[in-house]
């Protein structure tokens, strides 16, 4: 049993592993894992790569089982310089916040400066809702109302010029019908003649 698993051990040595991050399977956070290809698409194993890994190093594999993202909030003003009361934002927080999405729309101007507001994600922030018990992204799909118009003016104009098409496919064979009974009752009356 021993010569087998050392002999097994050796076989999985010569194999190429990667070790790269992954979305927990309900989005809440992300981890380390054990892939076999350099994309990270595929585990080393059915525990996301961690027995393997186990098996190859004898330590177990960083950030396994804990999220690398910490879903808890970080002061800012504490990571800044203090000169007397004005407390600066260090750059762990000012760097992320400059590049971000913001909707600003509640904040004053005394907060953010007169006519300084930036609302440009406001839209895309609106769809996500964020349920912090377990970290889920939920995303929230709302209809747009001018393209709930589009649709029912679309709807309402095609079930015209269906039953505008009936009205004149009737119209002409109606026409038709008559135009052929007219030219059998002329066709007659030459008959008798």
């Amino acid at each position: 049993e021993g010569d087998r698993r050392r002999r097994h051990m050796e076989d999985k040595e010569e194999d190429e592993y990667f070790v790269g991050p992954y979305c927990a399977e309900k989005g809440g956070g992300i981890f380390l894992g054990l892939f076999t290809d350099d994309a990270c698409t595929n585990f080393a194993d059915n525990d996301a790569g961690k027995d393997t890994y186990y098996a190859l190093t004898d330590n177990i594999l960083p950030y396994s089982s804990e999220s690398i993202v910490s879903m808890d909030c970080v002061n800012c003003a504490a990571l800044g310089n203090v000169y007397g009361d004005d407390y600066y934002v260090g750059d762990q927080c000012g760097a992320p916040y400059t590049s971000s999405g913001k909707c600003e729309v509640h904040l004053s101007d005394s907060v953010v400066g007169r006519n300084m507001q930036n609302n440009a994600a406001c839209h895309y922030m609106e769809g996500i809702h964020i349920a912090s018990e377990e970290g889920l992204v939920i995303v929230r799909k709302r209809a747009s109302g001018v393209a709930n118009f589009f649709i029912f003016l679309f709807s309402c104009s095609f079930g015209f010029f269906v039953y505008y098409a009936h009205l004149l496919h009737k119209k002409l064979r109606m026409k038709q019908s008559m135009s052929t009974g007219q030219n059998q009752n002329d066709k007659k009356s030459a008959f008798f003649r």
